[in-house]
């Protein structure tokens, strides 16, 4: 009897060692899949930063990752990156473009460095890094651009400041558009660069399994290839030898293969109470011979049995106490045993929820009671397929109800570790881990990802994923729905007065009197600066668009009280419904783009729904951009000169140069179609540069067949003055090579011009009159200036505009208007130019009026500079 109670308890701490083994190196599995789970949440968090904006500047996407390290579990981290196509851009500059078409071999061929980089724990180890070497690093890169899935890399040695350490690193691509099922190549297209996060493996491992590393023995392999690549092993791991209990468990992450073998060290294996059994079996032998000793004492006998079993009673007892040594890890244990469906749950499970040891009792009904009801059936059901063999391993996230009545995430693992001989599961036991603090994280970084931080609208992100979602919502319903697309006006005026702070208060307060016009079922966005979308859903009456609309753009045109500062903007509004005018999200946002920007150029503060017409406008647009940039290279244009003559003595004095583009398939086109586009795309600057060297040498040969004071007018776009690398200084150089003083050039610019208050058209128009060129205003009387601007500028010449002389031979009104213009204008010392004289009358009345210079058909057209020579004045 003594040595089968002696052997019984020895099997039994060995069983127990092995399961508290087993339950062990799951529990290291599950650890280093958690913290890599949280990790690539905390990726995808960087992604959609790029996803949410067609361009993400270096200060967006510095600020953002700044805030992840307020959160937890970024033990190991050496740094969160960007590595873009194209090469590092300087600060001002923006990354987030979509990119010329890309293939796998350009990839191949291109320089890729990290373009942003955010270190943490001090490390510089990203910093400037070329993503491409070595090879087996940017293996990885490739396959997360291919496969759109998030990859790690095999393991690398990299410098980090005077050391070298073994890294890996964590990946995710950026595509430069939308697309969610995409195919290989189109991914490879659109491939705009990578997100990633590197780690310094050795401290991230540590920190992972710091319980585990005095008692177990971990070594991680890397077998995604023929040749295995060792990822991490605990200190001493290699000096094991023949450990009592070894376990190799496989783990498929991101893209790569790792054998995780654990093996128990002496200081595990010492748990292993050999000194109880011992003690049994002594004191059995003691028993036996008291018992011979006493054997005519049969009274003593029954007692004396009792006492052995009581001590076999408390061996098995102590058993189910082994399970609460895992709370080292700060997790609570709960016991399961099915048959009874009673638990035993740790201190710490209670803990957790704020409960004393001794509340709550053994029944699996009072767990349940607890969940929250919105977690019940998923947790129910997750435990059902795991119990019915349907899944590997028990692991669910949900919320419990805490004394206090907070909920608090838990993450539940468990395994069943006792069957019965017909194969039903005896008993399970797990544990429960606090993750509120992780759940807080995800939150916060979703809500970055996904809202726009200043007014807290849904961002373009979050906009896209709503509209997709109504679109879906109308085609079931069978319901329309409307786009408005807002631009305020005047609102960069705000920003520049008054500064960015109030322009900051004036956007939260226009989100929130948006909002206040529309319904709770509709979506107000925020697309960046003062642009804001709302998605109109579910319309049963399309006579509510125009009252939401009118209603949006009479609360925003009501003033804005800053402080103790009072402003004024408005708004333009683009509206677009679908299915009428599109049936895709791209075409939607096209058209109400279109007739936002119709609204705006119609005078501002209005309405205007998208036609047909806008979409051929823009085609048209579209077309002629292209074209004209080919126009220069290709010598389509061409400089025209107009006389301007002196009406005193009918001389011509001076030319104004006036650009003519000549297409090779539509003939000649008109400056007034092109002009425009020229100025919204940017190529009025070179084509501008071009038409004053032209017109430079042009006068120049021109002063020698009539005279040194003949001049030539070039008119200077507002684009031109406002750029801040506009060429003014080398205008001025040019004239100088060939020899020009300043009075050869006169500058024309627009009324508007002069009401820009910027310093920069300012000190432009100040450096002209310094050196001697003189300046005409153009189209006066058509637009705002004033006297005291006339005085300011020391403007040379007025021209006055062709809708006034067309009608002073019909019009006393005209005339009049024409011969104060010209009276004001000698009596601030300006001569004056009259623009459009088309018949011999027209020039003899300005004459009689005292007006200074004509121009106009009934002199000549523009011509070119051959003909121009011919012109006998």
């Amino acid at each position: 009897m003594t040595y089968q109670l002696w052997h019984q308890t020895r099997e039994q701490e060995s069983l127990k060692l092995e399961a508290e083994f087993g339950l062990k190196s799951q529990l290291v599995v599950n650890e280093l899949e958690q913290y890599l789970a949280v990790q690539d949440r905390m990726l995808r968090g960087v992604q959609s930063l790029f996803k949410a904006s067609n361009s993400v500047e270096e200060e967006e996407f510095l600020a953002y990752t700044d805030s992840l390290k307020n959160l937890d579990n970024h033990q190991g981290l050496l740094c969160v990156a960007f590595a873009g196509l194209e090469p590092p851009l300087p600060p001002s500059k923006r990354v987030g473009q979509p990119l010329a078409e890309t293939s796998t071999l350009d990839i191949e061929k291109r320089h890729i460095p990290v373009v942003y980089s955010q270190p943490f724990s001090g490390s510089d180890a990203c910093i400037r890094q070329d993503i491409k070497t070595p090879t087996s690093r940017f293996t990885a890169f490739k396959q997360a651009m291919q496969n759109a899935e998030t990859h790690i890399t095999p393991p690398i040695m990299r410098q980090n400041r005077a050391s070298n350490i073994a890294t890996l690193d964590m990946i995710l691509p950026v595509y430069s558009n939308r697309i969610q099922d995409q195919s290989i190549a189109q991914r490879e297209h659109h491939i705009q660069g990578w997100v990633f996060s590197s780690f310094d493996i050795a401290t991230l491992m540590g920190e992972i399994f710091q319980q585990e590393i005095s008692e177990l023995a971990i070594h991680i392999t890397d077998i995604s290839e023929s040749r295995a690549l060792s990822v991490y092993q605990t200190p001493g791991a290699d000096k094991v030898k023949n450990p009592r209990y070894e376990s190799s468990r496989y783990l498929e992450i991101h893209g790569r293969v790792w054998s995780v073998h654990i093996a128990s060290k002496p200081a595990f294996e010492a748990a292993l109470d050999r000194h109880r059994s011992s003690l049994i079996a002594g004191a059995g032998l003691a028993v036996s011979v008291l018992l011979y000793l006493l054997s005519r004492l049969f009274a003593y006998r029954t007692q004396t049995l009792k006492t052995m079993r009581d001590m076999h009673k408390d061996l098995i007892l102590s058993e189910q106490r082994w399970k609460f040594a895992l709370e080292g890890s700060g997790d609570g244990v709960w016991d399961w045993d099915i048959e009874k469906n009673e638990v035993i749950r740790s201190s710490r499970w209670k803990t957790m929820l704020g409960m004393e040891d001794w509340e709550m009792g053994p029944e699996l009904e009072a767990w349940k009671e607890r969940i929250h009801p919105e977690d019940v059936s998923r947790v129910l059901s997750d435990l059902e397929k795991y119990m019915n063999g349907e899944t590997t391993q028990y692991i669910n996230e949900h919320r419990l109800l805490c004394k206090d009545g907070s909920w608090k995430w838990i993450l539940a693992r468990g395994m069943v570790v006792d069957w019965a001989a017909d194969g039903r599961p005896l008993r399970m036991v797990g544990t429960h881990t606090d993750i509120s603090k992780l759940k807080e994280s995800e939150s916060l970084v979703w809500k970055q990802a996904n809202f726009d931080q200043l007014t807290e609208l849904p961002n373009r992100r979050m906009f896209y994923d709503r509209l997709a979602q109504e679109i879906k919502k109308s085609n079931r319903l069978a319901l329309p729905l409307a786009l408005l697309f807002l631009d305020l006006d005047h609102f960069k005026e705000v920003n520049d007065t008054l500064g960015h702070d109030k322009g900051d208060q004036l956007l939260q307060e226009a989100a929130r009197r948006i909002n206040h016009c529309v319904r709770d079922t509709d979506t107000v966005a925020r697309l960046g600066g003062d642009e804001f979308i709302v998605i109109l859903s579910e319309l049963e009456d399309l006579n509510s668009i125009d009252r939401i609309a009118q209603a949006i753009l009479c609360k925003l045109s009501a003033s804005f009280k800053l402080g103790e500062d009072i402003a004024f903007v408005s708004a333009s509004m683009g509206i677009t419904l679908y299915p009428t005018d599109a049936n895709s999200i791209d075409n939607l946002l096209k058209n109400v783009d279109q007739a936002m920007y119709s609204a705006k150029a119609s005078g501002r503060n209005r309405i205007s729904y998208f036609t047909p017409s806008m979409q051929q406008a823009a085609h048209q647009k579209m077309l002629i951009t292209n074209d004209l940039r080919l126009a220069l290279q290709e010598q389509q244009l061409q400089v025209h000169y107009q006389p301007i003559i002196h009406l005193a003595s009918g001389t011509i004095q001076k030319a104004e140069a006036l650009l003519r583009w000549h297409h090779p398939q539509r003939g000649m086109v008109s400056p007034a179609e092109f002009i425009p586009i020229a100025e919204d795309t940017g190529l009025i600057m070179e084509i501008g540069d071009w038409v004053f060297e032209q017109a430079m040498v042009q006068v120049k040969k021109w002063q020698q067949q009539r005279g040194a004071h003949f001049q030539i007018s070039v008119n200077k776009s507002p684009v031109q003055f406002k750029n801040d690398s506009s060429t003014h200084d080398q205008w001025l150089d040019y004239m100088k090579q060939l020899g020009l003083v300043g009075q050869s050039l006169v500058v024309e610019i627009t009324e508007g011009l002069l009401l820009d208050t910027s310093q920069n058209v300012s000190k432009k128009l100040l450096a002209f009159r310094d050196a001697g060129i003189q300046v005409a205003l153009d189209d006066f009387g058509t637009g705002y200036s004033s006297l005291a601007y006339l005085r300011r500028f020391d403007i040379d010449y007025i021209k006055i505009d062709q809708s006034f002389v067309r009608n002073i031979s019909t019009q006393p009104d005209d005339l009049a208007l024409c011969e104060s213009i010209i009276a004001m204008a000698h009596k601030l010392g300006l001569s004056v130019i009259a623009e459009g004289i088309e018949t011999e009358e027209q020039c003899a009345l300005l004459k009689a009026a005292g007006c200074d210079y004509g121009q106009g058909y009934w002199f000549s057209p523009a011509v070119p500079a051959d003909k121009f020579e011919t012109l006998a004045f």
